[in-house]
């Protein structure tokens, strides 16, 4: 379970990220209070446990390092302490980045679909993020009208090696 602790239980921002672990029936095992360069709003959104080491990839955001909310992808390991931590939004102060859902790539790396306001075309694009398998982005793909929002929600790898997402448009865009 992944999400923020709204600034409960010693954080160091406004809200930091917050990681639970249960086991098949439910009990606690661990919970993690993790923070994003030590202030700021931060919140996850998606996380996906890795299959090869029991770590984990979460999507979230931060607006830590710039004021406005940043896609951040982060893995962790399997004791849910940071492995890494990468910014992957248009952090430029102009408009909020948000992820929606992060799928594992085939070659290890990772997907992310979210919706991304800095220099959209209007109100808001879906905006989808490839990135290899330390965090670097390979590809960003942004979908969107010019003066209406459009978000992605949903997203999952589709049997010829690419993606499908599903989301919300104002505009009917087309690809």
């Amino acid at each position: 379970i992944a999400g923020n602790n709204n600034g409960i239980g010693g954080s160091a921002g406004s809200r930091d990220y917050y990681i639970l672990k249960l086991d098949g029936s439910g009990s606690l095992l661990w919970t993690r209070v993790l923070d994003q360069n030590g202030a700021g709003n931060n919140s996850l959104y998606s996380i996906k446990e890795l299959p090869s080491n029991g770590g984990f990839i979460c999507a979230g955001t931060t607006d830590a390092s710039c004021g406005t909310a940043n896609i951040a992808l982060i893995k962790l390991n399997s004791d849910g302490t940071y492995a890494w931590k990468s910014n992957l939004g248009a952090c430029n102060g102009s408009g909020d980045s948000w992820p929606a859902r992060v799928e594992i790539a085939s070659d290890g790396g990772f997907v992310v679909c979210g919706t991304c306001n800095s220099g959209s075309n209007g109100g808001g694009d879906l905006y989808l993020i490839k990135t290899t398998s330390s965090g670097s982005v390979s590809w960003g793909k942004r979908v969107g009208g010019s003066s209406n929002i459009d978000q992605g929600f949903a997203l999952t790898k589709s049997n010829d090696g690419g993606y499908a997402v599903a989301g919300y448009t104002k505009s009917y865009p087309t690809a």
